[in-house]
């Protein structure tokens, strides 16, 4: 079939389009393989030069017990490495591998610098379990046993590892650092507190010689709120009281050493009274 004049103008356009562009794609493709191969000898001449091996290190650790060159040496941080060959993100991960640090950061400074900041885990309370105790932070890590006699003046929480499943005891624990900061906040000096089985929490405070039964501690500001109604009322009274329950929304149950104890205060609000 005999072709017209335009339609083989168009078919040898599109043939010399083609061939042109296998051509441009060969020429890439000799290109980029030229490219990697002078890559290939390039980067690692880049990345062991000498002119980018590291000459300074920058350490800033708010952990006295750490010295700065066995924190180096823990990093991996030697002098005979380039900055090319560190990596910041690895040498984080392995120094979160210490239970006592919170945060670290690692930067390069190129040419020849790297700065490394670590800050430690603050204890907030100590924390009981299995016989022995540990530091806590605020976010519920424990970092470090206490042995011996060097007892933290600190907060202890006891009975949140009570519960059998590791999960429910971290929560225990949380709710229980929670709790702590409305207690503290309230300028209460707190010696102990301890969750038992069902969740209810007591308290233990320097000053104070009645345990507070606080209940739930969804409702930990309610039953502080009570507490300091009860101690208001018993003025000084208050040593002769041996339990303090406000786990309750319409009154406060009060336990005495003895038999005593209402009808010394029934006496202290007459005087009151008539005062």
């Amino acid at each position: 079939m005999r072709l017209r004049p335009h339609v083989r103008k168009l078919k040898a356009s599109l043939a010399t389009g083609s061939r042109l562009v296998l051509l441009a794609v060969s020429v890439l493709v000799v290109l980029a393989g030229g490219t990697w191969t002078a890559l290939a000898h390039v980067v690692p001449y880049v990345t062991t030069n000498d002119y980018f091996r590291l000459r300074s290190i920058r350490i800033a650790c708010d952990e006295p017990a750490v010295e700065p060159k066995a924190l180096a040496e823990m990093a991996g941080l030697y002098d005979d490495t380039t900055l090319w060959q560190i990596d910041p993100a690895q040498i984080e991960d392995r120094i979160r591998e210490q239970s006592w640090v919170d945060e670290v950061r690692v930067a390069r400074r190129f040419p020849w610098q790297v700065s490394l900041k670590v800050s430690r885990r603050r204890a907030v309370a100590a924390a009981v379990t299995d016989g022995h105790v540990y530091l806590v932070d605020r976010q519920g890590a424990l970092f470090r046993e206490v042995k011996g006699s060097a007892a933290p003046d600190l907060p202890y929480l006891s009975g949140w590892d009570q519960a059998a499943v590791h999960a429910e005891r971290a929560a225990r624990l949380l709710t229980m650092l929670r709790a702590l900061e409305k207690v503290t906040a309230r300028s209460y000096d707190v010696s102990e507190l301890h969750m038992d089985g069902d969740g209810t929490l007591w308290l233990f405070a320097a000053g104070m010689k009645a345990s507070v039964r606080l209940g739930d501690a969804a409702h930990v500001e309610t039953a502080l709120d009570l507490l300091r109604v009860a101690l208001s009322e018993l003025g000084p009274l208050a040593d002769r009281a041996r339990v303090i329950d406000v786990d309750y929304k319409d009154r406060i149950v009060i336990r005495g050493a003895d038999d005593k104890l209402p009808a010394l205060m029934a006496a202290q609000a007459e005087r009151a009274g008539n005062g």
